[in-house]
């Protein structure tokens, strides 16, 4: 069977079960039914799509998916979407030009320009991925992500006039992020009570903690975090670019209270970097897929994203 021989059409529910073992044969381990209907099939999501690739007997063979939310661009208000799950099957890969791969993504190109012309489409392929999407023209790379990495800071015997208070995820404490994200300034996604719930509340595989950022004068900043086994993960920050080394003191502080060694957390471009801290290559970079006929942003325009952004997987 040669690539010719395949029938490209957009994906339906119903190719879920064919689809996570499509990505067990690719990936190599198992994606949860759960975990899937999460990232594509929630109706809180406001744009999501996917093209699939199927033989004369109706096996799933090549897939790749998309959702989207609002977001502020440098073109105005409109939608910030996320290509994931690329995944080709090992027996019909082939070549590129000409191949599964390259008819997979110009069917899904033709699906985002039809369905969701207004959507800007970016994703954070790895050093692997990355020259094979460049060649065929599919990725122009915006930069390479960082992770900045901080020793664990034994915290100090007495009371500081700062702390890191831990906050229940409950819908007030939603809509106050909301509230202090909605006054920052530049592009990315907007993180309403929707998107905040979505992400990071009812992430089926995933544990968050929010936290405040408290001082005399009141509430000046929030982040999550999250544990993982060799450091506490910064998945995001809201506040005044000021307070964020402040804040990052204080989360050393709860790492050497939880037995780990060190504290991460992306700098962007044009963003803090703490004194102290070493930068880290993750091998991904974040690259704008070129869905439109020509790339949208460049020069240094590009949305601020950071691990929450990313943590689909």
């Amino acid at each position: 069977m040669t690539d010719h021989d395949l029938m490209y059409r957009p994906r339906t529910h119903e190719d879920t079960p064919a689809l996570l073992a499509l990505f067990q044969r690719v990936f190599g381990h198992q994606a949860e039914p759960a975990w899937w209907h999460w990232k594509y099939q929630d109706a809180a999501l406001p744009l999501t799509l996917g093209q699939v690739a199927q033989t004369p007997a109706g096996a799933l063979v090549a897939h790749v998916g998309l959702y989207g939310w609002p977001a502020r661009l440098p073109d105005g208000l409109q939608v910030l979407a996320q290509v994931c799950d690329v995944m080709v099957d090992g027996p019909v890969r082939g070549g590129l030009k000409g191949g599964v791969y390259d008819a997979l993504m110009a069917g899904f190109c033709a699906q985002v320009q039809q369905r969701h012309p207004q959507a800007l489409t970016f994703g954070f392929p790895g050093n692997r991925s990355l020259p094979l999407g460049r060649r065929l023209g599919f990725y122009h790379p915006w930069y390479e992500v960082l992770d900045q990495e901080l020793p664990a800071l034994t915290p100090p015997r007495r009371p500081t006039w700062h702390r890191l208070e831990a906050i229940p995820m409950s819908d007030q404490a939603l809509d106050q992020v909301a509230a202090q994200a909605a006054g920052a300034t530049g592009h990315g996604l907007i993180h309403s009570p929707a998107y905040l719930d979505w992400r990071y509340r009812r992430h089926p595989a995933r544990h968050y903690r929010l936290c405040r950022l408290e001082t005399p004068l009141g509430g000046r900043g929030w982040c999550m975090v999250q544990a993982l086994p060799d450091h506490l993960r910064v998945m995001e920050w809201w506040g005044r670019e000021p307070d964020l080394p402040r804040l990052l003191t204080l989360v050393r502080h709860q790492a050497a209270r939880e037995g780990l060694p060190v504290v991460r957390y992306w700098a962007p471009p044009a963003s803090t970097v703490t004194t102290g801290s070493t930068a880290l290559p993750t091998g991904a970079t974040v690259v704008e897929m070129t869905c439109a006929p020509r790339p949208r942003l460049q020069g240094g325009i590009w949305p601020r994203l950071q691990p929450g952004d990313a943590d689909i997987y």
